[in-house]
């Protein structure tokens, strides 16, 4: 609040005199001010509401962090740790939510103290002239009201300022402490993912397998559902808005599944492209793929999910996923892909069990070997059935060969009791071929639908698809297949341990600022720039298209305009594009003058016959149409 004012007064400006013949209508204008400011102040019984609010959210974040302090968190699995951070990166964002809205009140009243302020030391000038010119004026008196109305409104301002701020400082100190516990929990993450060689079971071999405890159910099926159905259950109830944007987006999908894959029914394409006959075959089973895309799109619609609602999604995808693939391929994969079917099922089980127990250990090594059995099988088949293309039969088999030697990896951590080491690798192979799996029937999807809609009759009678259909098509794919790739290897991180570690460091090369001279950018700065101009480029040339196929053509315009017209908008909207890159990249746009002075002098001395020979270019340009070749 002091920063606030001691801002504040540095912007105040010197008061104005208000004449005399003006006073009235604007003692009126302040009144009315005033009276508008304390109606919209938070009333006695909103305070109360909010401090009760805010004593709630209190109590849950003391009890919460009380029973955080009798964990010793350093005994704990990773599983368990990501779930903690999960939940009070949760926490953290209701009190920030929450900080937020009281912020914003603060700032609010402030603003209004200040204009009280600046309306109080302009009537105080007035007052003191007017004593002067007129002491005995009925106006003094009245000015007086007035001030001693500001005075009063800018009491209960206070007030009211004062029992939001004590609401805000409760919620900041609580907010601080939970940001300490999150860092706790992070550091002691980080230093149990180094710890991967690490045997904290006994090998195998000395396993007892004869200990009764260990083979006990109730014992962790209670921990579990305490730790995480609960948990789970706690955090469906609190997103139910997006549980039902997530059912209606799967009913969306079914319909919209349902309707296309009608409409290629009657428009009989079975000849057409490969993503297209891949698209028949999907939409043949419209519910299978909207399940697929609908559960798929959770990742955009739930914010820091528990493991396990990603666990139990995971597996919700995979039935229709299994199915989906079975269909599109031939008969002889399917042992395999029943495999994964399985594998992803058993997988929860080592989930649900402790480290050392029995029912963990039995899960990993049923994982374990179905891997290494289906990955065998695997690369005998493609050794003794080769596909057409020779690059792609060798990548498939080198990426069999990779996982199977994850899997050995994983095998050896299960020997020597090296569980994180087996869970890592094991996990690296089986959700390598899920997301793999999953991934391709999406792209299978959105570029059949790509391909589908540009070749519709609809898009047929724009002349931009007419002419650049397949370029578009092409392009498109590629950039939805390099997007699936990028997916994949960022999944692929987040199984191994080292997602964070490979995004802090693109963070920290991002913001690395380098300076010159009295210039300072960063990496970051450099690639916004670079990318803002080459979608401004994609974007001018996209609209030029359409402006000189579709729309000037279409008006009647002298021949050539319609060129000419859309080849100066493209100009123009790269223009605008290197002017935003320019900010974006946080240079002012101010410091540019310099830089386009010495641009208009070169143009002077040494540019001038370039600059001619564009304008003469669009000139011709206009003209060259209405030339009348002879025949």
């Amino acid at each position: 609040q002091e920063v606030t004012e001691i801002l504040t007064d540095t912007t105040k400006k010197e008061p104005v005199i208000i004449p005399l013949a003006e006073i009235s209508v604007r003692s009126g204008e302040t009144t009315i001010k005033i009276k508008k400011m304390l109606e919209s102040l938070v009333g006695d019984d909103e305070i109360k509401n909010m401090t009760d609010i805010n004593d709630s959210l209190i109590l849950i974040v003391d009890s919460l962090l009380k029973i955080e302090r009798s964990i010793d968190l350093e005994t704990r699995n990773i599983r368990f740790l990501n779930n903690k951070e999960s939940l009070w990166e949760r926490i953290n964002n209701s009190v920030e939510q929450e900080k937020s809205n009281l912020s914003d009140i603060v700032g609010e009243l402030d603003e209004m103290k200040y204009e009280l302020e600046e309306d109080r030391r302009t009537w105080v000038k007035t007052l003191e002239a007017l004593k002067q010119d007129n002491p005995g004026s009925s106006v003094v008196t009245h000015i007086d009201d007035l001030i001693f109305k500001l005075d009063s409104a800018k009491n209960v301002i206070q007030k009211n300022n004062d029992q939001i701020l004590i609401i805000l400082d409760q919620t900041t100190s609580k907010g601080l402490l939970i940001t300490d516990l999150i860092d706790k929990i992070t550091e002691i993450s980080k230093k149990k993912e180094g710890q991967l060689l690490a045997s904290n079971l006994p090998p195998i071999w000395k396993t007892d397998f004869t200990d009764a405890d260990k083979w006990d159910v109730p014992g962790p099926l209670h921990q579990f559902n305490e730790m995480e159905i609960k948990g789970l259950i706690y955090y469906l109830r609190s997103h139910q808005s997006k549980n039902v944007i997530q059912v209606i987006l799967i009913l969306f999908f079914i319909v919209f599944f349902l309707l296309i894959g009608q409409r290629m029914k009657k428009a009989e394409i079975n000849q057409g492209s490969f993503y297209q006959r891949m698209l028949v075959k999907i939409l043949s089973h419209p519910i299978s793929a909207a399940l697929i895309l609908g559960i798929f799109a959770s990742l955009l619609i739930y914010a820091n999910r528990p493991l396990l609602f990603k666990d139990l999604s995971r597996i919700a995808i995979t039935i229709p996923l299994i199915f989906l693939v079975i269909f599109i391929t031939t008969r002889k994969y399917n042992k395999y892909f029943y495999l994964l079917g399985l594998m992803i099922n058993i997988q929860l089980v080592y989930y649900i069990f402790p480290p050392g127990h029995h029912f963990y250990l039995l899960s990993l090594i049923f994982i374990a070997v179905t891997e290494l059995v289906m990955l065998t099988g695997l690369y005998r088949h493609f050794k003794q059935h080769p596909i057409k293309n020779k690059s792609l039969n060798r990548l498939i088999s080198v990426l069999i060969v990779f996982h199977i030697g994850f899997s050995a990896i994983g095998s050896i951590g299960i020997i020597s009791g090296a569980n994180l080491l087996a869970e890592v690798f094991l996990n690296m192979t089986l959700m390598n071929m899920f997301v793999g799996l999953l991934l391709g029937i999406s792209t299978l999807i959105i570029n059949g639908l790509i391909e589908v809609g540009i070749e519709s009759p609809a898009s047929q009678r724009l002349n931009i698809f007419r002419h650049n259909g397949r370029l578009i098509e092409r392009r498109a794919v590629r950039i939805v297949n390099l997007s699936a790739f990028v997916f994949w290897i960022y999944t692929s991180l987040g199984v191994v341990r080292l997602q964070r570690s490979v995004v802090e460091g693109i963070t920290n090369f991002l913001t690395y600022e380098v300076s010159i001279g009295s210039a300072s950018f960063t990496s970051g700065d450099i690639m916004i720039f670079f990318l803002v101009i080459w979608l401004s480029i994609i974007i001018a040339n996209m609209i030029r298209a359409i402006l000189e196929e579709d729309i000037l053509d279409n008006l009647h315009l002298a021949k050539g305009l319609p060129h000419t017209n859309s080849v100066l908008v493209r100009y123009s909207l790269i223009t605008v594009g290197l002017l935003l890159a320019v900010s974006a990249a946080g240079m002012p746009l101010d410091s540019l003058t310099i830089l386009f002075g010495a641009f208009g002098v070169g143009i002077g001395f040494g540019l001038q016959n370039i600059f001619n020979n564009l304008v003469s270019c669009l000139l011709y340009t206009s003209d060259a149409a209405d030339e009348v070749v002879p025949v």
